[in-house]
């Protein structure tokens, strides 16, 4: 769960995260609630904003908006399921949490392994052990993080549809989490060498510029505590800024903290020659259509599809409007008295048409009715004269 508010809107309903904000109050607004927002930036706790007044229910209560493995690795165990994992990684399985663990897919048995079989780490479970590769992880990673988009826009899909008073709140948690994932696909990841004084030591890091542009930053900030500062880039890897973290978790006994700076690593020369062969073979991002949407800021299809539906009901209820007013007015409106209408007409009709499209999109009768902005019995004719001419024609 997301206990800190990261996100605000601005004046023109954009997504705004804290981390573009000075601290102190500003004028943006609770995303869920509309309240005023004040930014909070210490050295403890996570940047987030706080509401200037009391914190309403939809974030006290928290938030499911965390991209998997990318702010926690810990996979949800309780310290005693995080310790006998350590323990299973340096002696072997605790009977006691032998099931615990396997049903949290951290521990498998292999029946090849050895003479007789054992127990061994999953993908996941050596995520936890800072043991997996940066590849591979990429690999665990990113199925997890857009079976998550999925599940959100699934959420999104059943609250509309069922007219929940959750639905505003939960296309909100859409939003976050789609700018979450943009911001990682919208950021490159980097690895540098740098010789200062005579010292070596590494830097990981992520920036959306060319790297070229950080690291003039990133010399500046050195000589301030160096009298000399060489750079190197060893590696850039494109759109995989949601790397970034784990690297640093993995890694995290070689930080080496420079003043206020982190992300800095001191390695010998052994260990540095296989990180960098590690990095080297992750590879390189292809960007999906689902990702380039995100890239380009574009809504989600959940919210293509709401937008669909609410436009066509925006209309019929104007043709109602006109069909009242004109039937008011006492003028005829619809077919002529005694006309006919064949099925081929019928079905041809905008709203038919729609209907067929939902209807074999696997949608079901309610959920047609709902979407087209019709009544199921409607659907239901359609549906009949559709199967009707297929049969005739089948014949």
């Amino acid at each position: 769960m997301w206990q800190w508010l990261e996100y605000g809107i601005d004046p023109d309903g954009n997504l705004v995260p804290v981390d573009r904000v000075r601290r102190g109050k500003t004028d943006l607004k609770c995303p869920y609630c509309q309240g005023g927002l004040t930014s909070k930036k210490g050295e403890i706790k996570a940047h987030h904003f706080a509401h200037t007044d009391t914190t309403c229910r939809a974030v006290s209560s928290g938030r499911d908006v965390e991209l998997p493995l990318f702010d926690r690795f810990n996979l949800h165990l309780t310290p005693r399921e995080y310790a006998a994992l350590l323990q299973f990684e340096k002696k072997g399985v605790d009977s006691k949490y032998r099931f615990t663990l396997e049903a949290k897919d951290t521990i498998v048995y292999n029946p090849h392994k050895g003479s007789y079989g054992g127990w061994e780490l999953t993908k996941l479970g050596k995520v936890i052990c800072r043991k997996l590769s940066m590849n591979l992880f990429a690999q665990v990673q990113e199925p997890l993080m857009y079976g998550k988009l999925c599940d959100l826009e699934e959420r999104v899909r059943l609250a509309y549809e069922e007219e929940s008073v959750d639905y505003p709140d939960v296309l909100i948690d859409l939003k976050i989490y789609r700018d979450r994932v943009r911001s990682a696909l919208a950021n490159h990841l980097y690895y540098l060498k740098i010789i200062a004084d005579g010292e070596e030591f590494y830097k990981i890091g992520v920036t959306g510029r060319t790297v070229s542009e950080r690291t003039i930053e990133i010399n500046a900030d050195l000589k301030g505590h160096f009298e000399t500062v060489a750079i190197e880039i060893l590696g850039t890897w494109l759109h995989r800024g949601n790397l970034e973290r784990y690297f640093i978790y993995k890694y995290e006994r070689y930080l080496y903290r420079i003043g206020s700076h982190s992300e800095y690593f001191k390695l010998d020369e052994k260990l540095s020659k296989s990180v960098l062969r590690e990095l080297r073979r992750i590879e390189a991002k292809e960007i999906s259509n689902v990702e380039r949407d995100l890239l380009n800021r574009l809504p989600s299809q959940v919210e293509c599809e709401i937008e669909a539906v609410e436009r066509s009901q925006q209309r019929r209820a104007a043709i109602k409007v006109g069909m009242a007013r004109a039937k008011q007015w006492g003028t005829h409106v619809g077919r002529p008295s005694g006309s006919m209408t064949t099925d081929d007409d019928f079905l041809a009709k905008p709203s038919s048409v729609e209907i067929l499209d939902a209807l074999a999109r696997g949608l079901s009768i309610r959920a047609t009715a709902k979407e087209v902005g019709v009544s199921p019995a409607t659907v239901q004719k359609v549906k009949a004269a559709s199967s009707e001419k297929y049969i005739q024609s089948a014949f």
